[in-house]
């Protein structure tokens, strides 16, 4: 599924998995274009593309595995599409040591935190201290468990009306957090959503 023009890969249309590993330790590539056909992004697929500046994940996109983006670098901002339904629980974006802005689309969204002996469990975003702006997109529904967690260079976060529900640990651990705006329709807020929010 390669097409490689010097550093920027183009990813065929009518491509509907990006299998696993499909990319991993390409170093040299620095932008991916995938196609709308796409509705699987597999386990480790862009694991470790410590060049990849920018990539662009469309809305169909309904499954991104387990570290797919884990050690990209030079990775500066990622949007979440709406269509996205699960994420591997892997650190999708661990090590993605110069993300600064992430905008989340995904109207409900579980991630994966089966706890197996091979795969363990990491938050997405864990510990990304470079990320400043956490955006959630008007239509979100859910934001699911752990999400933010540890993300000690958010400030403020704003929560959109759609949502009803807010996971566990959401929020934990962010510890630069002072302002949360929490719309009239959640309903249900997880235990540890906010806790050890310590500048709140």
């Amino acid at each position: 599924i390669r097409d490689f023009v010097s550093d920027k890969v183009t990813i065929r249309n009518g491509t509907r998995v990006i299998a696993d590993k499909a990319f991993s330790d390409c170093s040299e590539v620095t932008s991916v274009t995938i196609p709308s056909s796409v509705i699987c992004i597999g386990d480790d697929a862009f694991l470790r593309c410590s060049g990849l500046r920018s990539v662009n994940i469309p809305n169909g996109v309904m499954i991104i595995g387990y570290q797919a983006f884990y050690g990209c670098k030079s990775l500066t901002s990622v949007t979440i599409p709406s269509s996205v339904k699960s994420l591997g629980g892997g650190g999708n974006f661990q090590e993605c040591t110069a993300l600064k802005s992430v905008q989340w689309n995904a109207t409900t969204c579980t991630i994966d935190d089966s706890r197996d002996s091979y795969k363990p469990y990491y938050p997405p975003f864990q510990n990304l201290s470079s990320i400043t702006k956490f955006t959630f997109g008007s239509n979100v529904q859910s934001i699911p468990e752990a999400l933010c967690s540890g993300i000690s260079g958010l400030t403020s976060i704003t929560i959109p009306a759609n949502v009803t529900s807010i996971g566990y640990k959401t929020f934990g651990s962010c510890s630069s957090l002072t302002s949360v705006s929490i719309p009239n329709s959640v309903t249900s807020i997880g235990e540890g959503a906010f806790g050890d929010c310590s500048s709140l």
